[in-house]
């Protein structure tokens, strides 16, 4: 009976210790399938659709809330595309700036779902900035069923 419990804890012990040699894995791996989402609107990206769609001198932009909160990169990126990290999207949605948004485009709001691509040209916090041909598989969502499968309300 003793020699029993003496294995079990030997057991425990060496699962254990493999669940905390894997951390770093899991850390690795999870950097690798994190998320990371474009707004478009058609098909545009939402700045460029908001843009277009309310001139700069639209009564409406009197009541846009303030995007001072995101980076502004001084490089020029050309056809270089952007994408919210997870933290981004809810900072985004939190602000209002989203919801804005969405009031002022003219065609429906998509959101594209990607995994992080091999070539980012920029990254902070709240987005990246990538090539779109090394963007790999993507994911489209309505924007009403996205946020509300995210918990996010606007």
């Amino acid at each position: 009976m003793l020699k029993r419990k003496v294995r079990k804890v030997q057991k425990k012990r060496t699962i254990s210790r493999r669940k905390s040699d894997e951390k770093g894995d899991l850390q690795a791996q999870k950097k690798r399938t994190q998320r990371f989402y474009r707004l478009v609107s058609g098909d545009i990206g939402i700045f460029e659709a908001v843009d277009e769609d309310c001139p700069q001198d639209d009564p409406r932009r009197k009541k846009k809330p303030s995007g001072a909160w995101l980076d502004k990169s001084e490089n020029n990126f050309g056809d270089a595309i952007s994408f919210w990290t997870e933290g981004g999207l809810r900072r985004y949605a939190k602000s209002r700036l989203l919801e804005w948004h969405a009031s002022v485009v003219a065609e429906k709001i998509t959101v594209i779902i990607i995994k992080k691509p091999s070539k980012v040209l920029y990254e902070d916090k709240f987005q990246i900035v990538v090539d779109p041909e090394s963007i790999g598989k993507q994911k489209k969502q309505v924007l009403g069923a996205f946020l509300s499968e995210k918990g996010i309300i606007i």
